[in-house]
């Protein structure tokens, strides 16, 4: 895939609101593809905020959905996210 397209993609993550670049994040952390169930899971205090999340990521063609199983759009999307989190301090 074209250099440009990859950083469009990436690109779309910053017009993504805070919690969701966070629940994506921990998608990203689960791997390339995850279940929802497994995602809700892992944020149980932000469930509807993680059904938001899936919207709004394959809304904006970060997530692509088959049933209740997401993938990213990009190998290089997943580790933008994954960055993200390296990038703040806990």
């Amino acid at each position: 895939m074209p250099s440009n397209v990859i950083q469009l993609l990436i690109s779309r993550i910053s017009g993504l609101g805070e919690r969701t670049k966070d629940i994506l994040s921990v998608g990203a952390l689960i791997g390339y593809d995850f279940n929802e169930n497994f995602l809700n899971d892992v944020v149980v205090d932000f469930l509807e905020d993680s059904r938001l999340a899936l919207l709004e990521g394959s809304r904006n063609n970060i997530l692509e959905r088959k049933d209740s199983h997401y993938s990213f759009i990009h190998d290089r999307v997943r580790e933008a996210l994954i960055q993200r989190l390296d990038s703040q301090k806990f």
